[in-house]
């Protein structure tokens, strides 16, 4: 479950996922286009771990995938090191709540260190890191938005202007809501509400 797959530029299908039984990430690379023939790799195995998953590939074709560690509310951030994922360094990027949980959204800056996107629900915040180096063991957290419970379902992408861009959801008013961050950490942003339309952002 909590699938997220991406295109390598081979152009077959590399997925991150967790294994229910056991509780464990796992990685595939598909061999072909129609993965027929793949790679599968455990990435982490140290308690229930690998629940919202996103993945991301670097310009060399390795991927970066962010998660949640659920035995310890955790936000964990992998580095594979190959194609396989067969080398692998693995951080708590976040351990000061609850978080990770209903979607987590990853991407890397033209410095190839990632940013990720996540909802912290011990706060009902949304929150960003911005990793400073590779492995993410050093970073900076931010609260973006912390109006009432706001950050579940969080999907992310980065602007022209290297800043990041956050769509989510607001539980506490059932609406689509957007940041743009104005700078690197996005400790500055600007908010706005696409859709309040019932229930939506999910």
């Amino acid at each position: 479950q909590f699938s997220s797959m991406i295109l390598g530029a081979d152009g077959f299908a590399r997925i991150s996922y967790q294994a229910i039984s056991g509780g464990n990430l796992k990685f595939a690379r598909c061999l072909d286009v129609d993965c027929i023939s793949r790679n599968i790799r455990v990435i982490d195995t140290v308690g229930n771990v690998g629940t919202y998953t996103a993945l991301t590939l670097d310009e060399g074709g390795l991927a970066h995938i962010s998660y949640r560690d659920d035995t310890n509310g955790d936000l964990k951030y992998a580095r594979c090191t190959d194609a396989d994922c067969a080398g692998n360094i693995i951080t708590a990027v976040d351990n000061s709540g609850d978080l990770g949980q209903y979607k987590t959204s990853i991407t890397l800056e033209g410095d190839g260190f990632a940013r990720i996107s996540y909802y912290d629900d011990a706060a009902d915040d949304l929150k960003f890191a911005r990793c400073t180096n590779a492995d993410c063991t050093t970073r900076i957290i931010t609260v973006v938005d912390s109006s009432g419970d706001v950050g579940r379902y969080s999907s992310m992408e980065i602007g022209s202007d290297g800043y990041a861009r956050v769509s989510y959801y607001d539980a506490s008013n059932g609406s689509l809501k957007f940041a743009q961050c104005v700078n690197q950490d996005c400790a500055n942003s600007n908010i706005s509400i696409p859709d309040t339309s019932g229930d939506v952002g999910r």
